[in-house]
């Protein structure tokens, strides 16, 4: 199955049970590769990376009332396996801890170093929490992420769950 046919394949299969709960969060992890594809970069992962945003509104307009939300964060280029694969590949084989540095610096990333997954999971904590209930169809990149923990940590309001 194709990446691009994968996502709503799997959405289709939560949404009855969220609905029957009258609640649910969905959030989709996107990419920057989406809009700015590293050299060499797989089409097929940036293309599918592309549709999650307009794949979020769609569903966004037609889950609309039901409890459940939709979101996309599109996250800037975090340290990962694949990566760290890609930038061994490009270089030519040379370290990591070598290359990374002149990545940072060659694409200017402003916080001086790559993402870590933990930057992203309490974004994601966010959006899955029911103080972010207004947030839906939303296509989140990676710079708001202070803004959504200041939102979580000293927000208006704290609310939980349903039950």
């Amino acid at each position: 199955m194709s990446r691009i046919r994968f996502q709503p394949c799997m959405i289709r299969h939560c949404i009855p049970a969220m609905t029957k709960a009258g609640w649910g969060r969905i959030i989709q992890i996107g990419s920057i590769a989406s809009a700015t594809p590293l050299p060499h970069q797989v089409p097929a992962y940036c293309a599918s990376k592309a549709a999650l945003p307009v794949l979020a509104v769609s569903l966004a307009r037609s889950l609309a009332g039901t409890g459940i939300t939709i979101n996309t964060v599109t996250s800037g280029y975090v340290e990962t396996p694949l990566l760290k694969s890609y930038a061994h590949d490009m270089s030519g084989g040379r370290p990591w801890d070598e290359v990374a540095p002149e990545m940072v610096s060659a694409l200017g990333i402003a916080a001086g170093r790559f993402g870590r997954p933990s930057d992203l999971a309490a974004l994601v904590a966010f959006l899955a929490s029911p103080v972010a209930d207004w947030i839906n169809g939303s296509n989140i990149p990676h710079r708001w992420r202070a803004m959504c923990i200041h939102q979580l940590t000293v927000g208006p309001r704290a609310r939980s769950a349903p039950q």
